[in-house]
């Protein structure tokens, strides 16, 4: 083999691993998770009872898949922090430790008479070292930001209301100007798990609906418990855009942008959803929950 292809070919074999790694592993989540949404498929229509409605079946279905995605979700998300983590953070020591040896060569080489091809080879092994670090740091940034969309951690083990404030602040979109109001709860307020998922998933659609289609430069965000219970003790999630709106219904109806979605997801929790957009007056995203399904497992306020 040439000399000259060592520097080239030495980066490549150390990522090709990772690589084909992170390939093997998504093709395997991918079937288990095929195989285990048919499998509660199966056990939710042997066990409806004749009384159910088709509606009823379709909700309860959908209950089951939704619930399945956020497993499936938190166990990608795990496995990829854990174990494709974890190899790139080895592969980020490796080249790190390659790009100093080649500099101490480099070094060496100065003060004493060697061949111009060895320089030359352990300049270019650095050059290519350092650039294959670049893309590894890259990958692992990716990875983290991929992590955090799948099922961040802050919000199982922080809460909805910090989960809210990391997902707008990792919002690349600095030209959007972005709020977070909390009216009527304790700082560190904690509900149940489908509470929490539900609200931050919605929100998360919505924001993703803002940055592709809006053309939004403001969005606001409530999360409020209402002092007046004349309509019911409530759990109100509002969301807020100035973009360029579009029709519900019809959006609705096409499943489009991820209503139907959020719908699901509300109606699961008792509550509902409304939309209010129209061509040039941007839109308005409802949620009400009923406060007793909602109800914190555990709240308290800063001492």
């Amino acid at each position: 083999m040439p000399e000259r292809a060592v520097p080239w070919l030495l980066p490549t074999l150390i990522l090709l691993p990772t690589s084909l790694g992170i390939a093997a592993y998504a093709l395997r989540r991918w079937r288990e998770a095929g195989t285990h949404a048919r499998d509660i498929t199966d056990e939710d229509r042997t066990t409806a009872t004749p009384q159910e409605t088709e509606a009823g079946e379709l909700r309860t279905l959908s209950r089951s898949l939704v619930r399945l995605q956020e497993e499936e979700r938190a166990a990608i998300a795990r496995e990829l922090h854990d174990e494709i983590g974890q190899a790139l953070s080895c592969q980020i020591l490796s080249l790190t430790l390659l790009q100093r040896e080649a500099q101490a060569v480099l070094t060496q080489a100065a003060g004493i008479d060697t061949a111009p091809a060895s320089v030359s080879t352990a300049r270019s092994m650095a050059a290519h070292a350092a650039e294959s670090l670049r893309i590894a740091e890259t990958l692992l940034d990716s990875m983290h930001q991929m992590v955090m969309r799948l099922r961040p951690s802050v919000l199982d083990h922080l809460g909805l209301i910090p989960a809210l404030q990391q997902l707008i602040s990792a919002l690349p979109d600095r030209e959007l100007d972005l709020s977070l109001e909390t009216v009527g709860l304790p700082a560190h307020a904690r509900f149940p798990p489908e509470t929490e998922t539900a609200l931050y998933r919605v929100v998360q659609e919505a924001l993703t609906n803002v940055r592709r289609h809006a053309v939004a430069r403001r969005v606001d965000i409530v999360l409020e418990r209402p002092p007046d219970v004349s309509r019911g003790d409530r759990l109100i999630l509002l969301i807020e855009d100035d973009g360029v709106g579009f029709d519900p219904d019809t959006a609705m109806r096409s499943s489009r942008l991820g209503l139907l979605g959020m719908r699901e997801r509300v109606e699961a929790l008792g509550g509902v959803l409304t939309v209010e957009s129209s061509l040039g007056r941007g839109t308005t995203i409802l949620v009400e929950i009923p406060y007793a399904q909602a109800c914190p497992i555990h709240a308290y306020t800063d001492s």
